[in-house]
């Protein structure tokens, strides 16, 4: 079992931190009755930053009611992943890939290893879906899949399908769980790529 201690220091610049970050907490709460530290409001927060830059209609939905966002193209799905293919000085194992191919760190040999997972017996259709790729150490967005146009739209809920007809020939009722891989995104659906914010965005 690994001991991790901190210096004097240290401990004293993490309390300062915990202090400002309950201060910018308490202020939102009080606000909009909203726990911006929640997991699923920071992933919503880091999606909708990117979207609006090319999409000013999007608009996070926070009423956990089944419905993620909203835009002027309709009702939106959205999933993020995070990833932790990262060496320990903090770059991304891409720019360090091993002469054999292999990437250190890694569960998985492959820069496009995400998976976007779905409740195999919850709802699968959606007018469009935005996947997003985060960095698990600093929650930094590294890929957004924005898939609105009906063919590839129609492509991603026969996959789900699919695999949700997979799920209840040999899936585990406790486990209820089915995804598309980022890797079948990229071998059947033709996207249009750009940079926002560091952030590689494909649209399609």
């Amino acid at each position: 079992m690994a001991i991790i201690t901190l210096t004097a220091d240290q401990i004293a610049k993490m309390v300062k931190a915990q202090e400002i970050i309950y201060a910018a907490h308490n202020e939102i709460w009080n606000e909009c009755h909203l726990n911006v530290l929640d997991n699923d409001c920071l992933s919503s927060l880091t999606l909708s930053k990117i979207v609006q830059t090319y999409d000013p209609s999007y608009t996070v939905n926070f009423g956990r009611n089944g419905v993620d966002a909203v835009a002027n193209s309709g009702v939106i799905e959205n999933k993020t992943i995070r990833l932790d293919g990262f060496t320990r000085d903090g770059v991304f194992v891409e720019a360090n890939r091993k002469p054999n191919g292999e990437y250190p760190n890694c569960r998985k040999n492959h820069k496009y290893r995400g998976q976007f997972q779905f409740h195999a017996e919850g709802d699968l259709n959606y007018p469009r879906y935005i996947f997003g790729v985060l960095r698990k150490d600093t929650l930094e967005p590294l890929r957004i899949y924005d898939i609105r146009r009906p063919k590839n739209v129609n492509f991603v809920q026969e996959y789900l399908h699919t695999k949700r007809q997979v799920w209840l020939v040999k899936g585990k009722k406790k486990h209820d769980v089915i995804a598309i891989e980022e890797t079948v995104l990229h071998a059947n659906i033709k996207f249009t790529t750009s940079i926002v914010d560091g952030c590689e965005v494909l649209r399609s």
